[in-house]
């Protein structure tokens, strides 16, 4: 025994004699000891990297090369990305490779392509966007993977027909409040509004009730008093919206969207993160009250409540959580806009219009219940149509995350895959660009099945109610009123000596393209391309005095045109103006 006392003693001791000699050999020679270690790591990353069956991803697929070595393309801003995408497509066709800021990314507008894309999710592409959880929230539009197989699981029969079907007098509720702030606006017989200006109110309000079971009044057409409550939630939401829009598009440096210092300095980044702390307090508040209500009526017969949280409480408190807050930020701004853009087509159409009001005349009175909408299939044509014609989201993001074949080319796991929504959708074999709601009637009625669509049904609810109390929509500035005054232009200057081309057929300028900027920001425009607008005034702005643009390329040059041209296309359009009703 006292052998082996000896025998750990001395092994102590020898223990001891090394543990001095490491901290001697560190304390000398530490930069050199930390300088070799991260070399080792680098040689064994560059030794796997070597390995690997390099793909020329540009030989293979082909596309636009004209950039920054190394770092290819770098975007001036998401929407900036999104159009750049769709105007290659047109160049290089409808596969095809592009490097943005480094990444190899494979660009997809081909509808079996993208249909392979999305069938395969989540086993071989992932959604990248919250991959670093820029977005701190964890919910079904956030997570991916397992966690996202989860949400979905446990949260998807809160989206079933019976459930859907229960809200439908929430949704009429909210709806008729819209009705009366519209009518309450009416001067001399006519009422002119701008949809980007109320319908975010009315569809945050129907999301509140239906998801948390509170209405906070937001549309408030009597002009009461509000709680500071409702302002809270309403200040929440905006900042988190606006927040998270911004982290995203630094999703290739995700470490500059956490909330620690030097970061949180930026406001966007500070507002996002304070955005979602109030909106996670405000929920916990909302989820303990109603656990606490459904435990003291354990047994006693509690009345089961219509809205989402009543149907997610069984979910993991944290899931619960961020399901709620996603549903908020992601429902509100992307029906507004579905439904705003519908304004805007039946404008447009005054045959299909006048068609959609018919059937909403002849069911007689406002949809209460489900069935009731089931009997207006035209006025959800419209909404789906114009869906596929200005889908809220205009491109998707994947990551591929195994070896696979696209297009019967190999695509190599981490590549990006970038599939253009919106080009798939108004390409010739889908339909164009041409607004035809009848292309989604069957002898049947409608050929999908939207029962599970909340955001359908909440958008088909308020354009019937919209179509039901008010007469001739049509836009406050028709085209007509367009033309006229170009042709008075016109008049005036062919009367001079000397022509002035700008004036005559407009374009970018430095003066013209900065005022578009603040008049779409002042305005709070909902195009998608109004922030393109105004990074087009921004680089616009050093157009030099005689010269004008001058281009770096001749493929610079080409790209530059049709922005333009789509630019100034869309300025004589709804960008400008709102809506007008007859009462």
């Amino acid at each position: 025994c006292s052998t082996f006392i000896l025998y750990m003693a001395s092994l102590l001791v020898a223990a001891q004699d090394l543990l001095v000699k490491c901290r001697s050999i560190f304390r000398s020679h530490g930069i050199l000891i930390l300088v070799s270690g991260v070399a080792s790591v680098l040689a064994l990353k560059a030794l796997k990297f070597l390995q690997r069956t390099k793909v020329d991803l540009h030989a293979v697929f082909g596309g636009p090369n004209h950039f920054l070595p190394i770092l290819g393309f770098i975007p001036k801003s998401m929407d900036h990305f999104a159009r750049a995408l769709e105007i290659y497509a047109d160049t290089y066709g409808d596969v095809y490779h592009i490097k943005i800021t480094g990444m190899n990314v494979i660009v997809l507008s081909k509808p079996e392509l993208v249909r392979q894309v999305l069938d395969e999710r989540p086993k071989t592409f992932i959604r990248p966007f919250n991959k670093h959880k820029i977005i701190p929230l964890s919910g079904m539009f956030t997570t991916e993977g397992d966690a996202w197989k989860r949400n979905r699981r446990f949260g998807a029969p809160a989206f079933n027909e019976k459930n859907s079907a229960a809200m439908v007098p929430d949704m009429l509720k909210v709806s008729l409040k819209l009705v009366r702030q519209l009518k309450s606006l009416s001067q001399n017989g006519r009422i002119v509004w701008r949809p980007t200006e109320w319908l975010p109110l009315c569809t945050l309000d129907v999301l509140c009730v239906t998801t948390l079971g509170n209405d906070y009044n937001f549309l408030n057409p009597d002009g009461l008093r509000l709680g500071s409550r409702s302002g809270k939630v309403q200040r929440a939401i905006v900042d988190t919206l606006s927040g998270s829009g911004y982290a995203v598009q630094l999703s290739s440096f995700p470490w500059m969207t956490r909330d620690r210092f030097p970061w949180n300095l930026n406001p966007m980044i500070r507002k996002m993160h304070t955005g979602v702390k109030r909106l996670n307090r405000i929920c916990d508040e909302i989820i303990g009250s109603r656990r606490a209500e459904q435990q003291a009526a354990a047994g006693g017969g509690r009345v089961e409540r219509r809205d989402l949280l009543d149907k997610l409480l069984h979910l993991d408190p944290e899931d619960l959580r961020g399901n709620l807050v996603t549903f908020l930020i992601a429902g509100s701004d992307t029906t507004a806009m579905t439904i705003s853009w519908c304004l805007y087509y039946l404008s447009l159409n005054p045959h299909i219009q006048a068609k959609a009001r018919a059937e909403v005349d002849a069911l007689g009175h406002d949809p209460k219940t489900i069935a009731d909408l089931n009997q207006l299939p035209y006025v959800e044509c419209c909404i789906l149509e114009t869906l596929r014609l200005q889908s809220p989201s205009v491109f998707l993001l994947h990551e591929c995350v195994d070896d696979t074949l696209l297009d019967g080319k190999p695509v190599p796991a981490g590549t990006v895959v970038a599939v253009l929504q919106h080009q798939v959708m108004v390409s010739k074999s889908q339909g164009g660009t041409t607004y035809q709601p009848e292309r989604w009637l069957t002898n049947d009625g409608v050929s999908i099945d939207q029962s599970l669509n909340m955001a359908i049904k909440e958008a088909t609810m308020i354009m019937v109610l919209i179509l039901r109390f008010f007469d001739d929509i049509r836009l406050n500035h028709s085209p007509s009123c367009v033309r006229v005054l170009a042709l008075k232009v016109l008049l005036k200057l062919v009367q001079r000596a000397k022509v002035d081309l700008h004036a005559l057929f407009g374009g970018p300028n430095r003066v013209s393209l900065i005022a578009f900027a603040l008049h779409s920001i002042l305005t709070w425009n909902l195009d998608y391309r109004a922030k393109l607008f105004c990074d087009l005034a921004s680089g616009l702005s050093q157009f030099l005095p005689i010269l004008g643009f001058v281009p770096k390329s001749l493929d610079h040059l080409c790209h530059a045109l049709e922005i333009y041209a789509d630019t100034y296309e869309r300025i004589l359009s709804w960008c400008q103006h709102g809506s007008q009703l007859s009462a």
